[in-house]
C-alpha cells in the first residue's frame, strides 16, 4: 500500500450521504479505544488543524564545485552530492509510513514530515536544474536527465503537498474512492517514471565511466518498493 492510499484511508468511510448530510471526516472518525497516557489522543477535526507551514530550512547546504569545464565524473559527483543531502533520512521514512493508530501526534508528524521532504524535493529539483551542463558532454540525454530528474522530484513533492494539504472531508464514499484513486494513479506514474529515469542513468554513466551513486535515493527506492 502506497502512503498515498495510507492517508487517505486511515480511518473508516461512511456510508452514502445526501447532499445536505454532514461530510465524512477521513481523519476524525474515533472507532478505537480511549487513549491512556500522554500525548495519545484521538483524530479530531480534519487536517486544517495540523500546521504544516514550519518545515524548518536545511543547513549546511553542499555546493560541490561543478562548471562548464567540469568532467562527466565532477558532474555526476555534484549530482549525487545533492540527491544524496536532500534524501529523507531514516527517521523521516519511520515517521511517513508507522500507522496512524487514531493518533493526532502520529498524523500530526507525518503532515510535518511529508511537508519537509516535500520542501526539500523543491530545493533538489531547483539545486540539479541549476547545474551546468560539462562543455565537453555533447549527450543531449545527459541534459533530458537533468530536467526529467528534476520533474520528477517536483512530481513526487506535488504529491506530498496534496496528501497533507487541509481539505473538505469527503462527502460520500465514492468521493473518497476517488480522491484515492487519483492519489493511486500519480504514485503508480511515479514508480514507472522512476524506472525509466534509473535506466536513463544507468546508460550514461556506462557511456562516461561513471560508477553509481553510493545511497539508496528516493527515486531508487521509489521504484523498488512500490
Amino acid at each position: 500500500m502506497t502512503i498515498a492510499v495510507m492517508i487517505l484511508s486511515a480511518m473508516p468511510p461512511a456510508g452514502a450521504a445526501s447532499p445536505d448530510a454532514p461530510r465524512e471526516d477521513v481523519f476524525g472518525r474515533n472507532t478505537g479505544p480511549a487513549p491512556s497516557a500522554g500525548n495519545r489522543a484521538p483524530i479530531s477535526g480534519h487536517l486544517s488543524s495540523v500546521n504544516i507551514t514550519t518545515a524548518p530550512a536545511p543547513s549546511n547546504v553542499p555546493n560541490p564545485p561543478v562548471s562548464s569545464q567540469s568532467t562527466p565524473s565532477q558532474w555526476f559527483t555534484a549530482f549525487d552530492t545533492y540527491v544524496g543531502f536532500f534524501t529523507p533520512s531514516g527517521e523521516d521514512k519511520m515517521l511517513m509510513n508507522q500507522p496512524f493508530n487514531q493518533e493526532l501526534e502520529r498524523v500530526t508528524a507525518f503532515c510535518k514530515t511529508s511537508a519537509k521532504v516535500a520542501r526539500n524535493y523543491r530545493l533538489l529539483a531547483r539545486k540539479l536544474r541549476s547545474l551546468p551542463m560539462p562543455a565537453e558532454i555533447k549527450d543531449p540525454k545527459l541534459t533530458s536527465l537533468r530536467r526529467l530528474t528534476a520533474d520528477w522530484y517536483d512530481d513526487s513533492a506535488l504529491l506530498l503537498e496534496d496528501m497533507v494539504k487541509p481539505r473538505p472531508p469527503a462527502r460520500t464514499k465514492e468521493e473518497l474512492a476517488s480522491m484515492i484513486k487519483d492519489l493511486q494513479e500519480r504514485s503508480e506514474s511515479l514508480k514507472k517514471n522512476s524506472e525509466y529515469l534509473q535506466e536513463m542513468d544507468g546508460e550514461i554513466r556506462r557511456k562516461f565511466n561513471v560508477p553509481p551513486p553510493q545511497y539508496d535515493d528516493a527515486l531508487r527506492q521509489y521504484a523498488g518498493h512500490h
